[in-house]
């Protein structure tokens, strides 16, 4: 990962990057991290259409009951399980057969069917804590999403989920990782999603 100034970028300077690096052969790793609503998914939902790729994503990695101490939650970036995403996904990139994990279901707090993902020329990490340090070396590039917090809570409403349970409680513990790693400043690219609202829809009038 290269330092960077914290200026954004366009998304499609992104893109372009991110096709160099395509035809170039080989196996890309790509992670997508970034704040709540910020579009990760989107993103990661449009480049895995328009390259065929496999998408990894981080809210199948969160914590377990037992591991949900006090201690772990004061961790930066603690309260996802990067030993068993790292074990699981991370360390079989170089495989050539698909990719099977165990997703772990925050609603019924427990393990739900297991995944599995194509191991295609193209993997995307997507999600909160994608860009952990833990793995963040195994990455060949790397873009942080961000927004307005307006905006940002408009979408989370727009969704149906508990705007004040993000406000108290998700978006304190993703910006303290975001500030103590560093991950803004580590991204290969930093895009404000403020007024991609057809996201989409433009990622499919970019060339590959």
């Amino acid at each position: 990962m290269r330092l960077k100034k914290i200026m954004p970028d366009r998304i499609d300077i992104f893109i372009k990057e991110l096709n160099k690096k395509m035809k170039q052969g080989g196996r890309i790793i790509l992670a997508i991290d970034g704040e709540c609503a910020s579009l990760k998914s989107t993103l990661a939902q449009a480049l895995q259409t328009k390259y065929n790729a496999g998408t990894i994503h981080c809210d199948d990695f969160f914590l377990p009951l037992e591991l949900r101490t006090p201690e772990r939650f004061r961790e930066p970036g603690g309260n996802i399980d990067y030993v068993r995403m790292k074990e699981e996904v991370i360390d079989r990139f170089k495989e050539s057969e698909a990719i099977k994990y165990r997703a772990f279901d925050c609603h019924s707090m427990s393990f739900a069917e297991t995944v599995s993902v194509m191991n295609t020329k193209l993997m995307i990490v997507e999600g909160a804590y994608a860009m952990h340090p833990y793995f963040d070396k195994y990455y060949d590039i790397s873009v942080f999403l961000c927004a307005k917090e307006e905006e940002r809570l408009r979408r989370i409403a727009n969704r149906g989920q508990d705007v004040e349970r993000f406000i108290n409680r998700w978006i304190p513990l993703e910006n303290r990782y975001f500030e103590a790693c560093g991950i803004r400043q580590r991204s290969d690219y930093v895009v404000d999603t403020t007024q991609y609202t057809g996201l989409t829809d433009y990622i499919n009038t970019l060339k590959v």
